[in-house]
């Protein structure tokens, strides 16, 4: 924590850094934890995450305020998001040439091999997406929250997060078009 307390200048603002940490670190790590399914992934996350958020303290006006804590959960996720995909390109790299041999002898591999692919393109594809649509995105496909809890969590309008599903959903749209994942007419 004492890194993170050295980026910070203002005595007022170390002391916000280190209330929200404190209130929040564990509830960090079960977000991070959820995504990444690793412990030192997880710390990675959370590591990234408290930069961001020590270089950004000065927003914050009330550490414990609810719109404090959906901002850390948010900045974690994403975080944790950018470690998974870090991560599974270094192991496609390393792997690569494995999973081609390996697909070329039968036809299984090579389909999942194909959907894999698919679905990394798409995730990239979602993380890609500004942070306004990525999050009301994340929040509605992968964790199932409806517009109004969406709206609450991110201390926003109903309407402003129904608008920016649709705004997302449309950009997402156009990017797997882009990339050959999807072709016209089709829904991601």
């Amino acid at each position: 924590m004492l890194l993170f307390m050295d980026m910070i200048d203002e005595p007022s603002d170390k002391e916000k850094f280190r209330e929200l940490y404190e209130e929040h670190h564990r509830l960090m790590y079960v977000v991070a934890y959820k995504i990444v399914r690793n412990e030192e992934d997880a710390k990675d996350a959370i590591q990234d995450a408290l930069i961001r958020v020590a270089k950004n303290i000065h927003k914050i006006e009330n550490p414990s305020s609810i719109a404090a804590r959906n901002y850390l959960m948010v900045i974690t996720k994403n975080a944790a998001l950018n470690v998974v995909k870090k991560r599974d390109s270094k192991i496609i790299e390393r792997l690569g040439n494995d999973l081609y041999v390996e697909s070329c002898h039968s036809p299984g591999p090579a389909e999942l091999h194909m959907q894999k692919e698919i679905i990394e393109l798409a995730g990239e594809a979602i993380l890609s997406l500004p942070e306004r649509y990525r999050d009301c995105l994340y929040l509605d496909i992968v964790e199932g929250y409806r517009s109004r809890e969406i709206a609450e969590l991110l201390g926003i309008k109903d309407c402003t997060v129904r608008k920016r599903q649709q705004r997302g959903r449309q950009l997402l749209r156009e990017l797997l078009k882009e990339r050959g994942i999807i072709e016209e007419g089709e829904k991601p």
